[in-house]
């Protein structure tokens, strides 16, 4: 978790706080201007959804060997 709270990336969302749940922990975030991605491949349609994977995963692995 304190990984991903430092973490300063333009492709991978910052993690603001945990809030406890009865059986889980929940990742606290920003709110996003298009909402989560579920919402955006429903609202346009043409994105490349393999891009909108890899992106995220390309800049962990870059973060990752640094």
């Amino acid at each position: 978790m304190i990984v991903l709270k430092r973490m300063n990336h333009p492709n991978i969302l910052s993690i603001e706080g945990v809030a406890p749940g009865l059986f889980e922990f929940c990742m606290v975030s920003r709110w996003m201007a298009h909402g989560n991605i579920l919402d955006y491949v429903k609202k346009y349609t043409s994105v490349n959804h393999l891009e909108l994977v890899c992106l995220p995963r390309d800049s962990m692995v870059q973060i990752s060997t640094h």
